[in-house]
C-alpha cells in the first residue's frame, strides 16, 4: 500500500498535525508518494548519490540492511539501515528542491539518531 502525503500542510492543517503524519509514516515505514518525494521499501536507484555515498549505499543495499528509502528525484536522500538501527541522511548539497525535501525529513525524523 501506498499512502499520499503532501511536502506542506494543507489549508486548515496545523502544522504539528501535519508534521506529525509524516514522524507516522517514517516510524512505520510505508511507502509514501509526495510528489517529487517518495518513501520506499525497496529501492535501488543510486539517482546522484555522489561516490562514497552511491558505494555505501548500494553495499548495505545488497546485504539486505536498508528497508527503507527516501527520494527526492530518484536519489536517497535518507534511509533506514535496520542492520544498524538507524536513520542515514548524507550531507549532501543538491537542488533548492531537495534541500527542502531533505529539511522537512530531517524534521519529521526529530530526535532519533541520525548518521550523517
Amino acid at each position: 500500500m501506498t499512502i499520499t502525503l503532501t511536502t506542506r500542510p494543507s489549508r486548515g492543517q496545523s502544522y504539528v498535525d501535519w508534521r506529525g503524519i509524516w514522524e507516522n509514516a517514517l516510524n512505520a515505514r510505508v511507502d509514501f508518494n509526495a510528489g517529487a518525494l517518495a518513501g520506499r521499501q525497496e529501492w535501488h536507484d543510486i539517482g546522484q548519490l555522489p561516490g562514497d555515498w552511491a558505494r555505501t549505499f548500494t553495499t548495505r543495499t545488497n546485504v539486505g540492511a536498508i528497508v527503507f528509502v527516501v527520494c527526492s528525484y530518484r536519489t536517497p536522500i535518507a534511509w533506514f539501515d535496520a542492520e544498524a538501527g538507524h536513520w542515514v541522511m548524507p550531507e549532501v548539497k543538491y537542488s533548492n528542491t531537495t534541500s527542502k525535501h531533505q529539511s522537512l525529513v530531517r524534521s519529521a525524523l526529530g530526535d532519533r539518531e541520525v548518521l550523517s
